[in-house]
This record gives structure tokens, sequence and C-alpha cells, in this order.
């Protein structure tokens, strides 16, 4: 706490205030941090929604409040996810180190908040691809399955990235998982 309060110009007094101990701190950032994850990736679906539509639902909801036949070809919406996912490593890449190395060390009492906000992403990624099966653009495979291949796809590319093992650019490497997920995911006419 007091190498915290250091950084932070401030008395180690005064972050216990608003935290009683590291962990907490560490499930506030991992809060925040997916929040604004999530947060990216709506922003960049929402470039094409109809402004007459809501706003993206709760998470308690499946799909995105657009309609991706009339709006936005499946292509660019996966397009779109994945360059979130990028961009979001590139602005928060210590942070992305950082929870990597801990993960092995998160506490049984800070997996419940870490797994609501990725739960959060996942379920607005699966109304996406949903509608994309739906529509018979994507061969019909489970959407949650496909989410979570994509996810899987994303991260590990994208972390390979961010902890300097991959030198390829991240616009290529994001390209690169478009490419593998789309030529995977397509139906094959």
């Amino acid at each position: 706490m007091e190498a915290i309060a250091r950084l932070a110009g401030i008395a180690k007094g005064t972050i216990y205030l608003y935290f009683r101990s590291k962990e907490e701190i560490l499930v506030a950032l991992i809060e925040d941090r997916f929040a604004r994850l999530r947060t990216l990736i709506r922003n960049k679906l929402l470039l094409t929604s109809d402004s007459s539509q809501p706003p993206f639902p709760s998470a308690s909801d499946q799909a995105p409040a657009f309609d991706l036949d009339k709006k936005i070809e499946v292509r660019e919406s996966i397009r779109r996810i994945i360059d979130a996912h990028f961009t979001f490593y590139r602005e928060h890449q210590e942070f992305i180190a950082i929870l990597y190395g801990q993960l092995g060390k998160i506490a049984r009492n800070m997996e419940a908040p870490a797994k609501c906000s990725a739960e959060e992403i996942t379920q607005l990624i699966t109304g996406v691809l949903t509608k994309g099966v739906a529509c018979g653009v994507l061969r019909p495979v489970d959407p949650r399955t496909l989410t979570l291949a994509l996810q899987g796809m994303i991260h590990a590319v994208a972390f390979d990235w961010a902890v300097g093992q991959n030198n390829l650019p991240p616009d290529e490497a994001a390209e690169s998982v478009f490419q593998l997920f789309w030529t995977g995911a397509v139906r094959v006419p």
C-alpha cells in the first residue's frame, strides 16, 4: 500500500479511506478496466447503429439493440470487436501485464467480480454473433462457443503482443485474428 500511495502522491491513510487492501484495489482496477473495454466495444458497434434505437441493453440482455441485417455486415461487427480489444490492449498494456501476472494469485473473493465483468463482455459479443448465425452469415454453431473461440484468439494474440513476444504491429495482429476467425466461422456456400 505504501508503494501505491507513493506512486499516487498521497498519504497511505488516504488509500485506506477507499480500499481496505491491495486485493480491493485490484478488484476495483479489474472492474474499471473491464467496464472500459465493454464501453469501447459498444462504442465501436454503435458507430453504425440506428440512433432511433435505444442504446445497448444491460448485461442481462443477450443481444445489442441494433439489427445486423440492416445496419452493419456481420463481418464489420466482428472486425470492430477485434479492433476494440486490440485498442484496449494498446491503451492498457501495463495493466494487461500486471493482470496476467496476478492471475494465479487472485484470491477467491476476487474471482466473482472479474468473472461477472468478463461475462458482460462475453454476452455483448454473443449477441452480435447470435444475429450472425440467425441471419445465416455464420455457420450454425452455438454463438457462445463462437464467442469464446473469438475471445480466446483475441486475448492470446493481443497478450503475446502486449508482453513483447510478438513483433507484429497490433493492427496486423488484429487483422490476422480477424482473417483466421472469419474464414473459420463463415458458412461455406
